[in-house]
């Protein structure tokens, strides 16, 4: 500490009530440092309506206030896609702990949650939107659209996100009343993957904002055609109110 005397005078005064194991200087409840460096996803404990998990690529130090989710076994930003759609959060409404309409994110929830396994080629889709929802969100990038803001188009591919994840969870009964979108995104997806990310968001919004866009309506018809998809909506529109 002799490097950095003003912090050493300051917490000398302190030196009676400091209760932590490595008083007087060292820091309680240390955590190891490869948590914070690279990619990682990032969520508060108490989430306000709904939970939120954000995606870092960059060296981040936070508090003890948020949990830091690492992993070698899923693509980190097919996992944080997985995990801020509905279906997700109507799981931890139902098997975490709830303050309210707030969301208490614990360590055991957590942990139990059933990711789904699956190759690559099937993570593309959602690790394509959650790059689009990245750059929509970023106060660094330029508006890809001349007439609506960053902001207002990523909820739209939120949406799409949660029509996929339906599709992983409840593969048959979506199939089996035709509103699947996993395939139909994933072409569209590739028909602009030649293009600069900018065009390719643009491109798919306005697919998506086509009244005769077959994902677009599939999306719709999930809400009424898979009683599965109904429960979750309508908990979540609940919650909203």
């Amino acid at each position: 500490m002799d490097n950095y005397p003003t912090l050493k005078r300051h917490l000398d005064r302190f030196a009676n009530v400091i209760t932590s194991d490595n008083k007087p200087y060292g820091l309680h409840r240390t955590r190891e440092e490869r948590f914070f460096k690279g990619e990682k996803i990032i969520v508060q404990r108490k989430c306000v309506e709904e939970p939120s998990f954000s995606y870092s690529n960059f060296d981040c130090y936070v508090s003890a206030t948020f949990y830091v989710i690492k992993t070698n076994r899923f693509n980190h930003k097919y996992l944080v896609g997985l995990l801020n759609s509905k279906l997700i959060a109507f799981w931890l409404k139902n098997k975490g702990k709830m303050q309210g309409n707030n969301f208490q994110i614990d360590k055991e929830p957590l942990l139990q949650i059933p990711i789904i396994d699956i190759t690559r080629e099937l993570q593309q889709p959602i690790i394509s939107l959650v790059d689009y929802i990245l750059y929509l969100k970023s106060a660094n990038n330029p508006p890809v659209s001349d007439i609506v803001n960053n902001e207002i188009i990523a909820p739209h591919f939120e949406k799409v996100i949660d029509a996929c994840v339906y599709e992983l969870y409840f593969e048959d009964e979506i199939k089996s009343a035709q509103v699947d979108v996993l395939e139909l995104i994933s072409k569209s997806l590739n028909k602009v993957s030649s293009l600069p990310i900018e065009q390719q968001i643009l491109h798919l919004f306005e697919e998506l904002n086509d009244y005769r866009n077959e994902v677009r309506n599939r999306i719709i018809l999930q809400k009424t055609r898979s009683e599965s998809v109904a429960q979750i909506v309508a908990s979540h529109d609940i919650s909203k109110k």
